[in-house]
């Protein structure tokens, strides 16, 4: 029987396997490995299981996030049309609300700053003097102007000051809407003693003149659209500045 190289080397090896199956510290070394796999394996697990669970808390977090997000932005949307409504009185669409006079914020500072322009625009109605820690009282233009004029002809701590009017109150369209004769009938009824008012009518025109207590033309806020209504003005112009002039008093 002729040597097979190959056979023996089957055999040898075979008889090596046997061997090390045989070798109690080989059967433990391969314990050893085995648990230690299953240690690793147990950490993978349990580090999927975390992770798994932290992703379904952040696709929760998630969830609330947009919920949140779509909640404000509802919230903006009604607060910017309550600004819209309140600030410049208009509605959802962007069109004006309506109402006489317009609402809203901006509208409302729009016509006081006309009103407080308006003030600034006027001359005084009255004039007044006092010393200090005293009450005011009623003086002449004359005296108020020779108080600014010459301030060293007077002791330490007189004064003088000037009175300005209000605007006149804004009839409603059925209170003015009235003939000239209704209008002086309520001028003769409610002018403030001493003031008076002058129709004056000429070839092309007509105006109305106001005088106060001191028979001085006094200038006062009004459109001179028609006659009556410029009557009206001049009663409630009258009407506020002498309310204005009693109460500094």
């Amino acid at each position: 029987m002729s040597f097979n190289p190959l056979l023996s080397l089957a055999r040898n090896a075979k008889r090596q396997k046997m061997d090390m199956q045989c070798d109690p510290q080989w059967v433990l070394d391969l314990a050893a490995e085995r648990d230690h796999l299953r240690e690793e394996r147990d950490s993978l697990e349990s580090e999927c299981s975390r992770v798994t669970g932290q992703n379904a808390r952040l696709h929760d977090q998630i969830v609330e996030l947009y919920q949140d997000r779509d909640q404000l932005r509802a919230e903006l949307i009604k607060a910017n049309d309550r600004y819209q409504r309140d600030v410049y009185g208009l509605n959802n669409e962007g069109d004006p609300i309506g109402g006489e006079p317009p609402g809203g914020y901006a509208n409302d500072n729009a016509k006081l700053r006309a009103e407080l322009d308006a003030i600034r625009g006027q001359k005084p109605v009255a004039w007044q003097s006092r010393f200090t820690d005293e009450e005011w009282a009623k003086c002449s233009r004359g005296h108020f102007d020779w108080v600014k004029r010459e301030p060293e002809a007077f002791p330490g701590g007189y004064e003088a000051r000037e009175l300005y009017a209000l605007p006149p109150q804004q009839l409603g369209a059925e209170e003015r809407d009235v003939p000239l004769h209704a209008a002086i009938n309520r001028a003769c009824g409610e002018l403030p003693d001493g003031w008076s008012i002058e129709v004056n009518a000429e070839r092309d025109g007509a105006w109305v003149a106001l005088l106060n207590a001191e028979l001085e033309v006094v200038e006062f806020p009004t459109n001179n659209e028609r006659l009556d209504y410029t009557v009206n003005d001049a009663v409630e112009f009258a009407i506020l500045s002498t309310r204005q002039a009693e109460e500094g008093e």
